[in-house]
């Protein structure tokens, strides 16, 4: 993760869009260390709890699901029209709804704040309810689908078995004009 900052991988746009140029691999790490430093550091704070919350194993289950997401959201075109950063706050944003860990809203709001954003959380949260659109409409290729691309891609590799049953065929055929001239 220390990379993405050396590198200068993560950027802010006029636009209030933060972009990061990570793998998935990094995206699930920057996942991970933006909901361990939420949940570490704002569970308590600026509100008046009667109990402390504790850092249980919902936080830890939260986060699983979040990276859960981020595999669905990979496999769609989301990463190639958003920046990993909202992606990675989508999947957050979507595991805290199933899991009720985190007051995302609130989350937003200061992480807006903190970047001095000249955008609201309104047009963020409608890039990441386009990215959930994506997520939610996307369809995965049926066996009969997958078969077909299996096909093509066997054939572009030049490993296709249809080319193979045409060079037995074409083998056999000379064999019987062979023996029968």
């Amino acid at each position: 993760m220390g990379d993405l900052v050396r590198n200068s991988k993560i950027t802010i746009n006029s636009d209030g869009r933060v972009l990061i140029a990570a793998s998935g691999a990094e995206m699930k790490d920057l996942l991970s260390i933006v909901a361990e430093f939420y949940l570490s550091r704002n569970l308590t704070q600026g509100r008046k709890l009667s109990m402390p919350v504790p850092y249980d194993n919902n936080h830890l289950i939260c986060l699983e699901t979040a990276k859960e997401e981020v595999d669905k959201i990979m496999v769609t075109d989301a990463p190639l029209l958003f920046p990993p950063g909202q992606l990675a706050l989508t999947a957050l944003r979507h595991a805290n709804e199933v899991h009720r860990v985190l007051d995302y809203e609130r989350y937003l709001e200061n992480m807006l704040l903190r970047q001095n954003s000249i955008h609201s959380s309104t047009e963020l949260i409608q890039h990441l309810n386009a990215i959930d659109s994506l997520v939610r409409t996307y369809k995965f290729p049926s066996e009969k689908d997958m078969k077909h691309i299996n096909r093509k891609l066997r054939s572009c590799w030049g490993l296709s078995s249809h080319d193979d049953s045409k060079k037995r065929d074409k083998k056999s055929k000379h064999k019987s004009k062979r023996s029968a001239g």
